[in-house]
């Protein structure tokens, strides 16, 4: 399941609405290219079953790991480095505001999304990644960050 607690929480945008972004860990059996399983995860996870929200690569640097990186999708590749690890795992970082469900039904209703998804994959498996772990400089206990606020109310430390 995906833990609000482990996520960034996203400020209430004008609409009212609150969100949350959080980066998955994927891994197959077998070695894949990190670009064509983004194309699986549009095809499958979100054309298919029908999830919601945006997903991107998760950057290298945690200063990028912002909605506003995440909702750019895979358009704008060229300077933004990417977090590789593995070739068989590809990290991938999902922004997700729900319209009409609570925040935390709509991270359970993805992580039940994100099992079908695998299942079809049949040789995947996904887990919440860390953040801490994989950005030392983020604090999650800090206020939510958004683009247009002051570095004082920014998530890192």
């Amino acid at each position: 399941m995906i833990d609000l607690e482990k996520s960034i929480r996203l400020p209430t945008d004008r609409t009212g609405i609150a969100g949350a972004l959080y980066v998955i860990r994927f891994e197959r059996e077998n070695s894949f290219p990190a670009f064509d399983f983004c194309d699986l995860i549009q095809t499958m996870l979100y054309d298919d079953i029908g999830s919601t929200g945006h997903f991107r690569l998760a950057p290298k640097d945690a200063h990028n790991l912002t909605e506003a990186f995440v909702d750019a999708g895979l358009s704008d590749t060229s300077d933004s480095p990417f977090l590789f690890s593995e070739p068989n795992e590809v990290y991938v970082a999902f922004a997700v505001r729900p319209e009409g469900t609570a925040l935390q039904e709509e991270l359970n209703i993805i992580s039940r999304e994100l099992d079908d998804f695998c299942a079809m994959l049949q040789d995947a498996r996904w887990e919440q990644a860390d953040l801490p772990t994989l950005y030392p400089d983020i604090d999650l206990r800090a206020k939510p960050f958004a683009m247009d606020l002051p570095d004082s109310m920014d998530f890192r430390r």
